[in-house]
């Protein structure tokens, strides 16, 4: 009688599992582990706190180091890819969040990276160089919303202010390293404003 109730329960946890496997597995691979490491590459120069700013409107300048940080896709403690975004201007919600916007490249890694045992987890590097998970978002072919529990302290681009930015500015590319948590930024050759 115990015999047959383990026997039941085993062959009912059994038929769970392979319930589950058809209704939630179906479309994810095996799981393939990679053996080449993800390397960050370092470009331009670094840039210290308080060094660079980014004109957000005609009349403020924000220090460029409390804007920009960096995502990392981890299945476990590997790192899979990094990219750098922006916090987003926070909207309603019940819960406090911080969003991020960045490349839709990080949407393609991890559907890329999806299998049946994966252990696919988002990191935010913020501007004080501390970490927080993330939740991949809504996301199109250009960009990913990743949004973070809680109030980070970052400065968000107000999207709906108008830039000023004089005729034959240089524009200036940026990018934060994920594990140093270094701000990288350079200008870029022969691409300048035009106000229109």
């Amino acid at each position: 009688s115990d015999q047959k109730r383990l026997k039941a329960l085993d062959a009912f946890e059994k038929n769970q599992c392979a319930i589950e496997e058809e209704r939630f597995g179906e479309g994810l691979c095996d799981r393939e582990v990679s053996t080449i490491a993800f390397k960050e590459e370092s470009f331009g120069h670094i840039v210290e706190p308080s060094q660079q700013t980014y004109r957000t409107s005609a009349s403020d300048d924000l220090d460029l180091s409390d804007i920009v940080v960096s995502l990392a896709l981890f299945d476990g403690d590997k790192m899979l890819f990094a990219f750098s975004g922006i916090p987003l201007p926070s909207r309603r919600s019940r819960e406090e969040l911080t969003s991020f916007v960045t490349s839709a490249d990080l949407a393609r890694a991890f559907n890329e990276h999806r299998n049946r045992d994966d252990n696919l987890t988002v990191a935010v590097r913020l501007p004080d160089n501390t970490t927080t998970d993330g939740f991949l978002g809504l996301y199109d072919h250009d960009i990913v919303i990743v949004t973070c529990l809680g109030l980070e302290e970052v400065s968000p681009i107000d999207f709906n202010g108008t830039p000023a930015c004089p005729d034959g500015s240089p524009l200036l590319a940026a990018g934060r390293a994920f594990k140093s948590g270094n701000l990288m930024a350079m200008t870029l050759c022969g691409i300048v404003c035009v106000c229109m």
